[in-house]
């Protein structure tokens, strides 16, 4: 078989064939690059130092409570839970004074209207008010169809309850 057709031309000056002799030295050493790796992995995406450091900041802090917590129940539960936050000073009002005397004032305004009123004479007659009941009285026997007795109610105002039991007391045998 003749090399011929793989040689170059003239005009090159040789230098196809020389390329050609280092790709064929280079290919018969070659080995196969093939990059089956899994890619790499970076952490600054996936651990995030400064959410972390916050975590354990917060998780800290969450002991320390429950730490003074713990302590405070064991204290309660050693001296049997008495309270200690009663205030003993006493609350004075700067107007207590004012409504002090406030009071007062309306309590004797007050036993003066009550004394008035136990003094003063009743402006009703009660024989006027007799006579007005037993008118009423004989209108109501008119005007009924069936006779009433002739009870005297005591004085107030009549009643239907009272007009009822009247006249049933009539018409019972």
């Amino acid at each position: 078989m003749s090399r011929s057709w793989k040689k170059s031309p003239r005009w090159f000056g040789g230098q196809m064939e020389q390329k050609r002799e280092r790709e064929r030295f280079r290919s018969n050493f070659a080995k196969p690059e093939i990059d089956n790796k899994p890619p790499r992995i970076f952490l600054h995406p996936h651990v995030q130092l400064r959410k972390i450091q916050m975590e354990q900041e917060r998780l800290a802090v969450i002991e320390k409570d429950n730490r003074r917590l713990m302590e405070k129940i064991a204290h309660i539960m050693r001296t049997g839970g008495e309270v200690d936050n009663w205030n003993n000073s006493p609350s004075i009002s700067l107007k207590s004074s004012r409504r002090n005397r406030e009071i007062v004032r309306i309590t004797v305004e007050n036993q003066a209207i009550h004394k008035r009123i136990q003094d003063s004479k009743p402006n009703y007659d009660n024989k006027k008010r007799e006579d007005e009941w037993k008118g009423t009285r004989k209108h109501l026997q008119h005007l009924s169809s069936y006779h009433t007795l002739a009870k005297d109610k005591p004085s107030g105002l009549i009643s239907s309850s009272y007009i009822a039991d009247t006249s049933r007391s009539q018409n019972s045998p």
